[in-house]
């Protein structure tokens, strides 16, 4: 939609939005259920996405080839009842994790032993351990799927943000 008048932009962030909504309905509807069958306080809930969405910042749209933070930084939500190291509600962790964490975490509250992964379990986060396994740093790529491909990878360490683009150069945030 690049060049297109404002009202075009603005469609846009109306429809992502409603995109958004419809999905908190859902979830609603899902944590309802599991509440409705007496079964929220020994389930764990996993919420998150694989990627985020420009939503016209930049001029952007969608999600990718780019490596901006809208993108990269993406939401996990998780709710750990008390029956399985819970310790508050509303509790908020600035945590660097990324989705390959999810499998150990999940086999670890369901206690079966780690596989070999790159993911790290994040039960220690999520159950308030004082010391959490910290990471130097998470990796990121995109490759794409469309006719063109303009491959990208990211390191970021709580510093610094680098991205290598295949053919278009490199940049580097502080």
């Amino acid at each position: 939609i690049w060049g297109q008048e404002r009202e075009v932009w603005q469609a846009y962030r109306e429809f992502y939005r409603e995109k958004v909504r419809l999905f908190d309905e859902h979830v609603g509807r899902v944590l309802g259920a599991i509440k409705s069958a007496g079964l929220w306080d020994n389930t764990i809930v996993v919420i998150g996405s694989d990627h985020g969405d420009m939503d016209t910042n930049h001029r952007l749209i969608f999600k990718g080839p780019f490596m901006y933070e809208h993108m990269v930084r993406v939401p996990l939500m998780v709710r750990v009842p008390k029956e399985f190291g819970g310790t508050r509600r509303g509790c908020l962790r600035d945590y660097d994790t990324v989705n390959v964490d999810l499998v150990p975490t999940i086999r670890d509250f369901a206690g079966l032993d780690p596989i070999d992964t790159d993911g790290i379990s994040l039960k220690p986060v999520l159950t308030g351990a004082a010391n959490p396994p910290k990471r130097d740093f998470v990796i990121g790529q995109y490759h794409s799927k469309q006719q063109w491909v303009n491959p990208i990878r990211m390191i970021r360490t709580a510093e610094f943000k680098y991205n290598k683009y295949i053919e278009h150069g490199e940049e580097l945030y502080d």
